[in-house]
């Protein structure tokens, strides 16, 4: 439970507040207005020049940070093989970035060579399901496919 000086605080918040606005003159009324009026203005561009000093802090830090030590070179000094590695079956695609372009190919095309397995199996399913694979071609199919499954 609260000590009795907590709740006698609490208590007087109201009290306190009245007394306050009641003693405020021209002047004092005037001086809230101002600084109201000024915050609401000037919060904006507070709150984006902290936003772009916090960025470039954490940038700075990222910077300091980084010092070429990268994931990868980590793995690479324990001797496990990285995703580059794997990617293309040699020692391709280092920290350093050479190879970077012939590990992205052979991605690219494992991703390609995927989609068309993936393509091929849907389109005999299909065929399989419609009973129509006898005589259509790949465009029939997906244009009937388009007016009965997408209309």
């Amino acid at each position: 439970m609260p000590s009795n000086a907590v709740t006698d605080w609490i208590a007087s918040i109201p009290r306190n507040t009245q007394a306050s606005v009641q003693r405020l003159t021209l002047l004092g009324w005037a001086r809230l207005i101002l600084i109201v009026v000024a915050y609401l203005i000037l919060r904006p561009y507070l709150m984006r020049y902290a936003e772009r000093a916090q960025t470039r802090s954490f940038e700075r830090i990222d910077h300091e940070q980084s010092s070429g030590l990268t994931p990868n070179t980590l793995r690479e000094a324990e001797g496990v093989s990285t995703g580059a590695s794997a990617a293309t079956g040699s020692g391709a695609g280092t920290a350093n970035g050479i190879g970077e372009g012939t590990r992205r190919r052979h991605v690219k095309q494992e991703h390609k060579d995927n989609y068309e397995q993936y393509d091929e199996a849907t389109r005999a399913e299909i065929r399989r399901v419609e009973g129509e694979g006898e005589g259509m071609d790949d465009e029939d199919m997906d244009v009937e496919f388009l007016k009965k499954y997408c209309t």
